[in-house]
């Protein structure tokens, strides 16, 4: 019996492909969204920490409180919740091409999962073929055995 051969190899590999390429593309996106987030994330802890050091310096007992120190603090606090603002504009710029990328990656994954289904289908049919004529073989074999036998 000859070896199995997909006809729609080329095919699948392509789609392959393109879902490879699909997936970097949405990787690419993502990956820039998520930097946001995690700039948002250590602002934030930044914030907290200014804000402490704020707190604290003007509950202690000291007689001579430095304005401008406070003063460059508050600044500093300000200009990281601009910078939160800022990051959660780009990351919401990023949500439709995100949707998008993300689409076309499902429908590459979709497509190449369609063409693999119809692979092992032709496959399971393959071996049932050659199944079937290695057990007409073996009939046939035995057969002519016996016939032989029999003379």
């Amino acid at each position: 019996m000859k070896s199995f051969k997909f006809n729609l190899e080329k095919v699948l590999s392509l789609k392959l492909h393109n879902e490879e390429l699909a997936k970097i593309d949405y990787a690419k996106i993502l990956q820039k969204k998520v930097a946001k987030e995690l700039e948002n994330d250590a602002c934030s802890g930044n914030i907290i920490r200014a804000e402490t050091v704020s707190f604290s310096y003007m509950e202690s007992k000291q007689q001579h409180v430095d304005y401008a120190l406070i003063d460059m603090n508050d600044r500093y606090i300000q200009s990281l919740r601009k910078r939160i603002i800022e990051n959660n504009n780009e990351i919401e710029s990023f949500r439709p091409e995100l949707e998008k990328k993300e689409m076309v990656f499902k429908e590459c994954m979709r497509e190449r999962k369609m063409l693999e289904k119809i692979k092992d289908k032709k496959y399971t049919e393959y071996l049932e073929e050659c199944e079937l004529e290695e057990t007409e073989m073996l009939d046939e074999v035995s057969s002519n055995m016996f016939i032989r036998a029999w003379r």
